[in-house]
Formats: structure tokens, C-alpha cells, sequence
């Protein structure tokens, strides 16, 4: 996966010779690259077309004050699935419960639930998906714990926090009408009846001074976040450079 960052040029230095090239390149709409770096002068539309037709390598593009380009961009929330314990501490007042709302089983979610069961007493999951029966028991043979069930009068009924991973609609479910629902596909289907909070997008904050945020100061920092957890191999190592960095949701 390629990713490009745009960048803006500034007229940040005298002189008369500069002043008149930033003036040509802005009234000529030029763009420069370097690397995965494209520089431009401003973001109109005629320069916005010739940034796209540059673009055709990459798979999604950054953009300085994250300006519209027309182009893809990054969500900037998918690090919000790597973050579940950290979002469970910030919202959590009981501190020993969480329900996940998962019917894929793939090794990236089995990584995920095994970590959780580790930091959080009861991890309950909630699924169609007859196969996480048998993790539970295969987990249970390596001392990790974990409840599962699908009953759709009980198993919701008394949540405080559930994080859907790939459910589209929980109204079949008997639910906590206040509970708080993390969503990550945020496309979930809401019943009438609910009266919690559900939370789509989170934004991060770190104390650390990233080389990241030095290098592209005025980017979106959840989406250069982002940029660098794709870049990362598995789960394992993803939680690690969030631990690292003292990654943390923000208020």
C-alpha cells in the first residue's frame, strides 16, 4: 500500500527573486515531488487535478490541514480496533468487563481477544458465529478466559460497553438501553429504543514528541497514526509501538 503526503509550499523566505518564483509557481499551479512527497503552492482545482493525475501509484493521500483533494484518504480511525483496552479504560466504570460484538473469527481478532482477556477480567463475546464456541474451549486449554454466547434476550441485556467489530444491527437483541456501544465499522444499525452513546471516531493524543508529527506538522495527527500502524506487520507489534509512544484516546 502506497500513501502520499501534499504538502503546501510557504512563502517563508525574502526576497525578491523568491517572492517572484512562489508568485509563477502559484499562478502556474506547479507541483513537485520527492519521493512520497508531492509540494504545492496551493490547492485549487486546477492544481487538484494535476495532483490526482500523480497519484495514480498511490493508494491513498495525506494532505497538509487535511484539505480535499478528491483523492482517497486515510480514515484516520483504524487504529481505534488496536486501542480497544485503552478506550475501555477511558470509559469503563466498573473495570472488569467488556463485551465484543465479533462474528469474524480471524487471527488478528483471536490476537485482540486473547490481549483483552489478559488485562480485563470478563471479555464476553457476542456472535452468530458458531466457531467461537470452540476458541473458547480451545482458549480455556491455554488458561485464557473468555465467555461466549448468542443469546439475543440476555446477552446484551446488562453491558456497559460493547465494542462492535462487525455487527450490522443488534435489534434482534434484548439490550442495555444505555450502555455505550464503540462501533468500528460505523455503519451500525441503531434501534429507535437506544438511548446510550455510540462513538464512531476517537481522536489520540501522545505526551512524546513523534518525528511523525515534527516531519508533517499541520497533517492530521490520527491519520499519520494510522499511516504508521499499516506500516506495522501484526498485532502484536502494532501494541507495542502503542504502549511505546504512550498512545492515548483523547478527551
Amino acid at each position: 500500500m502506497k500513501i502520499a503526503f501534499v504538502n503546501l509550499i510557504k512563502n517563508d523566505k525574502k526576497g525578491f527573486l523568491n517572492n517572484v518564483k512562489y508568485y509563477m509557481g502559484e499562478k502556474l499551479n506547479k507541483i513537485y515531488q520527492k519521493n512520497e512527497n508531492f509540494y504545492s503552492y496551493n490547492f485549487n482545482e486546477k492544481t487538484k487535478k494535476k495532483i490526482i493525475k500523480k497519484l495514480k501509484n498511490y493508494s491513498y493521500a495525506l494532505t497538509e490541514n487535511d484539505t480535499d483533494i478528491g483523492f482517497k484518504t486515510l480514515t484516520g480511525q483504524t487504529f481505534v480496533k488496536y486501542m480497544i483496552y485503552e478506550i475501555y479504560k477511558s470509559l469503563s466504570k466498573r473495570k472488569d468487563e467488556i463485551t465484543l460484538l465479533v462474528n469474524t473469527l480471524s487471527e488478528e481478532n483471536v490476537e485482540i481477544i486473547k490481549d483483552l482477556a489478559s488485562k480485563i477480567k470478563v471479555v464476553n463475546i457476542v456472535t452468530e458465529n458458531d466457531a467461537f464456541f470452540n476458541l473458547d474451549r480451545n482458549l480455556e486449554r491455554q488458561n485464557v478466559y473468555i465467555t461466549v454466547s448468542n443469546n439475543k434476550r440476555k446477552s446484551l441485556k446488562n453491558v456497559e460497553i460493547a465494542v462492535n467489530f462487525d455487527f450490522k444491527s443488534i435489534k434482534r437483541y434484548n439490550f442495555n438501553r444505555n450502555m455505550t456501544i464503540v462501533d468500528l465499522t460505523g455503519t451500525l444499525e441503531i434501534p429507535r429504543a437506544f438511548d446510550g452513546k455510540i462513538i464512531k471516531k476517537l481522536n489520540i493524543t501522545t505526551k512524546k514528541k513523534l518525528r511523525i508529527f515534527a516531519e508533517y506538522e499541520n497533517f492530521s495527527k490520527s491519520k499519520l497514526m494510522e499511516y504508521q500502524i499499516l506500516n506495522l506487520p501484526n498485532y502484536s507489534k502494532i501494541r507495542e509501538y502503542i504502549e511505546m509512544n504512550k498512545l492515548k484516546i483523547a478527551d
